[in-house]
């Protein structure tokens, strides 16, 4: 079945040629049918009544297309090939349209209108009609006036008017009803910005026309809202369709009932639909006695209180030194007393607290090691199946072998594997196969590397050597002494620092330890020379990719630089929050493990490698990398315009699948906090760094930016009145390592 894929540019063109151009240009290049635009002005879209009282209403002139634009983007759309239709609010747009376009579209709160509907069937033009908000009986009146006028061109739109339209309220089976109800061809009009929904919409239901809202870069005037594409996003998804993917995960929960009814969300915006008889919005029965004040108003609660799970966080500390196993899981450095420190469950982006909260997770989706989004179900479905047939044995399980080959095919310069359940435990690994090898002991390092003797040794020499590499406060209590300057630090792309360290060394180094890249990118050369170093003194390259890996590339981020090392470390996304970690590396390098003793019971087990192969197929098959960096992307460019808006001084950076920003202000931490607690008021999980994984939807990314505006301006108004410290409900985030008093 062939299906039309139609990119309704809405608003966002921003009454700018150019850009309208644009859109023409990506909706032919992501593989669309046609293009839409909207003709109105405000005064044929609203009441006088309304637009007398409303200065809101009254912006929206910022909206209308120029009608001289009409000519040149038909043009276009006809030059590449594509169908160019526009959306008519009154029956003279109907007549300015009626050359350039080859179909018209009527918009949901247009549905009741029997004389556009006749007005676009005079044209001789095919009708498509968006049918949010109708009933059944709307829909099919709809249908019968457009024949009766002589319509013989009809396609129909089943859509739920929400923005964004949540997964289960899509309703997708009254596709079929409409089509029963009325024997018009039958499609979807997409709010729900979900891949899995439109394609559920095609191959279940049969829509043979999906309509999506477009935007370019974020920055048209309705992509706050929340249903908007991104280029990127949907052509992904009409590439999938068009080879004829069923893969629709998740899509089952779209099909509904089939009842064409408006759902609870639409209800009171059916009276804002154009009046049958009075032409423009709203109905006449609510015109004289609508106010600007009686707009719904969405109020920011209060942190809701947690007290199972504080409770209990207050018992593990008696029990469990520190509080938990992983520093940065520690409520402390959120949010202390408020931030929610444990889950009940976790699915996709959302997370369920103890208490019975659930949030939307913005901020690290498990340090990072959840790239698929929680529970993904076809990772989760490998690891059921390994544990039904038994996850440990007496024998070896032979899906290590499998992985190993994977992780040698992903990274051709590597030869061997060894694996391990957690990153901090590869990378000791690592450091000692690397010791074996060179038979020496120093190693030179930048960056954060774990828990481990042979890191924490760098501050017995120098207390505040690990201060500078991501780690503040780093005691080396429990290291023996005699590890002192094994372990020589120094900064990323300062290179007279490595070259002092060889100086002092006399060239006899283990390894070179260092992330490829992380929150800045590597000066030209840096990487090249660091290699050449490692090469001339026979010191072993190690990458770190246990942060990196798996995140902007199928594999280590050092295969996007260019340079290879002698070893790599994966961990975290790999296996989408199932422990495995692996150290792949040259042969030569990697059989100095058979002459030191490397050896654990729970390295056999079969579900790490089940997992991590599930997910590196996925991650493959499905382009996840280039997902994580749209949306990476698009939240590292809204951080920065709505701090602009506020008028807060804040930097975004770093990659775009490890974002994060930084208020530069002299009561930074604070202002972090605040942020935390103002976002989790929201119902969002949030911190000052976003891992974005591959059920983050830019919906998802759409509605966290308007929270994000509401909470910088929140902020700004403390910085203003001095006030920050004091709207903090909590103490302040701490930051580093500490210890846990109470």
């Amino acid at each position: 079945m062939s299906v039309r894929f139609v990119a309704d540019v809405s608003s966002n063109h921003n009454r700018d040629l150019k850009r309208a151009l644009a859109f023409v240009d990506t909706a032919a290049r992501v593989g669309c049918s046609a293009v839409k635009f909207q003709l109105f002005t405000v005064e044929e879209l609203f009441a006088p009544e309304i637009l007398e009282k409303s200065a809101r209403h009254r912006a929206r002139a910022a909206w209308e297309l120029p009608e001289d634009f009409l000519a040149p983007l038909a043009a276009r759309s006809h030059e590449l090939g594509l169908e160019f239709a526009c959306t008519p609010f009154s029956v003279r747009g109907v007549g300015l349209l009626e050359r350039h376009v080859d179909f018209f579209k009527i918009a949901s709160y247009e549905l009741v209108r029997d004389d556009l509907l006749r007005a676009c069937t005079a044209t001789g033009k095919p009708v498509v009609v968006a049918t949010g908000m109708a009933t059944l009986d709307e829909v099919v009146r709809a249908a019968d006036v457009l024949r009766q006028a002589g319509c013989r061109d009809i396609m129909l739109l089943h859509c739920t008017s929400g923005y964004p339209t949540p997964v289960e309220q899509c309703n997708l089976a009254a596709i079929e009803t409409i089509r029963a109800a009325t024997r018009a061809r039958a499609g979807w009009s997409d709010h729900s910005v979900s891949p899995a929904v439109v394609q559920r919409a095609v191959h279940k239901w049969g829509a043979e026309m999906v309509e999506f809202h477009l935007d370019l870069d974020g920055t048209g005037a309705e992509f706050s809202a929340g249903h908007c594409w991104l280029p990127d996003h949907i052509e992904r998804v009409i590439e999938a369709v068009g080879r004829g993917s069923t893969a629709d995960e998740g899509g089952s929960a779209a099909d509904g009932s089939g009842e064409k009814q408006p759902v609870e969300a639409e209800l009171a915006d059916r009276p804002w639909r154009a009046d049958p008889g009075h032409g423009p919005r709203p109905t006449r029965a609510i015109r004289s006695t609508w106010t600007p004040w009686s707009i719904p108003v969405i109020t920011v609660g209060v942190t809701p209180p947690t007290p199972k799970g504080q409770e209990l966080y207050r018992h593990a500390k008696m029990r469990i030194p520190g509080g938990t196993q992983l520093l940065s899981k520690r409520p402390e450095i959120f949010l202390p007393n408020l931030w929610p420190p444990y889950f009940k469950k976790a699915r996709g982006v959302e997370v369920t607290d103890l208490d019975g909260h659930t949030y939307i997770d913005m901020s690290m989706m498990g340090l990072g090691s959840c790239v698929l989004g929680y529970a993904d179900p076809d990772v989760d479905s490998a690891v059921k199946a390994a544990i039904d047939a038994g996850s440990a044995s007496t024998l070896n399980a032979p899906e290590e072998v499998e992985l190993a080959d994977v992780l040698c095919e992903l990274h051709p310069w590597a030869d061997m594997v060894r694996f391990a359940r957690s990153g901090g435990e590869a990378m000791m690994m690592a450091v000692r196969i690397a010791r074996a090898h060179t038979r020496e002991d120093t190693v030179a390092f930048s960056g954060y590397h774990g828990w481990g003797d042979w890191y924490l040794a760098a501050n017995l020499a120098d207390e505040h050597a690990l201060d500078r590499q991501l780690m503040p406060g780093l005691d080396p209590l429990g290291v023996p002494r005699g590890l002192v300057n094994t372990a020589r630090a120094f900064h990323y792309n300062r290179l007279n620092e490595l070259e002092a360290i060889v100086r002092d060394t006399r060239g006899r180094l283990a390894a070179i330890i260092m992330e490829p890249q992380r929150g800045e990118r590597p000066d030209p050369g840096f990487l090249e020379n660091v290699r050449a170093i490692a090469t001339t003194t026979g010191a072993v390259l190690v990458f770190d990719e246990i942060t990196t890996g798996f995140r902007t590339c199928d594999g280590g981020i050092h295969k996007m630089l260019g340079v290879e090392p002698d070893i790599a470390v994966f961990a975290k996304s790999m296996a989408n929050g199932y422990p495995m970690a692996a150290v792949i590396g040259k042969r030569d390098v990697m059989q100095a493990a058979q002459s030191t003793f490397i050896s654990s019971t729970n390295w056999t087990e079969r579900i790490g490698p089940v997992a991590a192969l599930a997910t590196i197929r996925k991650f493959r098959e499905r382009r996840v990398a280039e997902h994580l960096t749209m949306i990476g992307e698009s939240t590292l460019k809204g951080w920065t315009r709505a701090a602009a808006k506020a008028g807060l001084n804040l930097r975004a950076e770093g990659l775009p699948s490890l974002a994060h920003f930084r208020f530069e202000h002299q009561d930074e931490d604070v202002l972090t906090t605040l942020f935390t607690q103002e976002m989790l008021d929201r119902g969002y999980l949030a911190f000052n760094q976003f891992k974005p994984s591959f059920a983050h939807e830019p919906s998802h990314v759409a509605a966290y930016m308007s929270a994000v505006e509401a909470t910088f301006a929140v902020i700004a108004d403390a910085v203003a009145a001095g006030h920050s410290r004091k709207r903090l409900k909590s103490d302040c985030a701490r930051r580093g390592f500490y210890r846990l008093t109470k």
